[in-house]
């Protein structure tokens, strides 16, 4: 059975060819280099890509859509009807590519977290799957992951997106700028890859577990957060910590990234001193 347009269940066209074609002169690639567009809808990007030269593939969850974009850039994209969420981030098309989208708003926390796996840590060092990406995110989503004053984090996805990529808002786009139009301004957004990790949690699945906890309950202080862990008393945690203890007494959003990795660093180091077997 055909999937349904995505319309109705959150996927705003982008039909403004100023903003597109302005949103298309901002991404850095060169002609017949690799790029992928997800969701090209209704091609307003698609015809701008065209238009540089780069070897285009477009991915495409509406066969209808599909089709429209086939006929309508025939040989000058390859164009594939899949669910981008069901395909692997690091094999082809997608490996190796620019990925550019005006992302459906209904996928956009499940396809930012599948792109955080895009980039292997190995040691600390990154090697991503991808040369970046240019993504259309709504303004609320952008203000979650944007860093704040000395690398402040407001969501559990931002901490992990900022650890492994620089992002740099390039143009607020206007909700007349869609159809349907929108309630909330949109932004384009650059995802560069890091080289290097830009802090060190010793752990990357004690660290997350302690993101998953600190950030559900983000207006609790972190002392009674972290001793959720079950195989941490509040002296081990105190001890652990050290000098860092005062951020016992702080929310996560007010203390910055590298703490956050620091205080799960020194966490990780005291059940590996201890010989501690702890649960995430």
């Amino acid at each position: 059975m055909a999937k349904k347009s995505r319309a109705p269940l959150g996927q705003n066209f982008l039909a403004d060819s100023y903003y597109a074609s302005r949103m298309v002169s901002l991404v850095k690639v060169r002609e017949g280099e690799k790029v992928v567009e997800v969701g090209p809808g209704e091609g307003s990007l698609t015809r701008w890509l065209v238009k540089r030269g780069v070897r285009l593939t477009a991915i495409e969850v509406d066969p209808r859509l599909a089709a429209t974009i086939r006929e309508r850039f025939a040989g000058k994209v390859e164009v594939k009807v899949a669910d981008v969420l069901d395909m692997d981030f690091c094999e082809p098309p997608l490996a190796g590519s620019t990925v550019v989208s005006n992302l459906p708003f209904y996928i956009t926390s499940p396809f930012l977290y599948r792109m955080i796996e895009t980039v292997k840590i190995e040691g600390k060092v990154l090697r991503s799957c991808w040369r970046g990406a240019y993504i259309t995110l709504q303004r609320e989503v952008v203000e979650k992951i944007l860093p704040g004053e000395e690398w402040r984090c407001f969501s559990r996805l931002g901490v992990h997106l900022n650890m492994r990529f620089e992002i740099e808002p390039l143009l607020e786009i206007p909700p007349d700028a869609f159809r349907p139009r929108p309630q909330v301004s949109s932004v384009f957004v650059r995802f560069t890859p890091r080289e290097t990790l830009l802090a060190d949690p010793g752990d990357h699945a004690l660290f997350d577990s302690l993101l998953r906890r600190v950030y559900a309950r983000r207006r609790r202080k972190m002392r009674n957060t972290l001793l959720g862990f079950r195989s941490l008393s509040k002296e081990g945690l105190e001890r652990a910590l050290g000098e860092l203890s005062w951020t016992l007494q702080k929310r996560p959003e007010e203390v910055s990234l590298m703490v956050l990795a620091e205080i799960s660093k020194r966490i990780y180091d005291h059940f590996e001193e201890q010989k501690i077997k702890y649960r995430i």
